[in-house]
């Protein structure tokens, strides 16, 4: 079994479905082992200039257009992401909206998608605390909390993808998954 994987995050302009744009992208590197932290990736990704901000999208992560815009295309974004991953599993909670952003993305810069191992947390939550309901239940922010990890800064790729590792080796220590 892999120990070293990669939790990861992005953050957009609005859904991928409605035009949304990728506009951050984050990811931290560690050891399954030891839950030590190997290395972290950050970036802003320029969503281009016919892109538009849901003022709902940025409300819940404060990135203004205009600071999105300093960062690399997406085509040099995810090369530098996919060599800091280095073949790594990846973690993400929600992984299935995670897949769409990236997906329309690679669509967009008629990249090929490069397939990989992704495990997500959420899924993984739902089953580990299947007693939790209603809305909001299973959201990284509330688990984070519910497990003692600090959740201020949530709606960041970076900080989300810190919780999204440490759900994942709280709930791999309890054989959730």
């Amino acid at each position: 079994m892999n120990d070293i994987f990669v939790a990861f995050d992005t953050e957009t302009t609005d859904f991928p479905w409605k035009g949304g744009r990728l506009i951050e992208l984050a990811g931290v590197k560690f050891r399954l082992s030891s839950g030590l932290v190997i290395g972290n990736f950050q970036t802003f990704v320029d969503p281009g200039p016919d892109a538009l901000m849901n003022p709902d999208a940025f409300e819940v992560h404060g990135i203004p257009l205009e600071d999105a815009r300093q960062g690399a295309p997406f085509k040099d974004a995810f090369l530098q992401f996919h060599s800091f991953a280095n073949g790594a599993p990846l973690v993400a909670h929600n992984a299935s909206f995670e897949t769409q952003v990236l997906k329309r993305e690679f669509e967009l810069a008629d990249m090929p998608s490069p397939g990989g191992t992704i495990f997500c947390t959420m899924l993984m939550a739902k089953k580990h605390w299947s007693e939790r309901s209603g809305k909001g239940a299973h959201t990284l922010g509330n688990l984070s909390e519910l497990i003692g990890v600090d959740s201020s800064g949530w709606h960041r790729a970076l900080a989300d993808s810190m919780m999204c590792k440490e759900l994942f080796l709280h709930m791999k220590r309890e054989a959730v998954a």
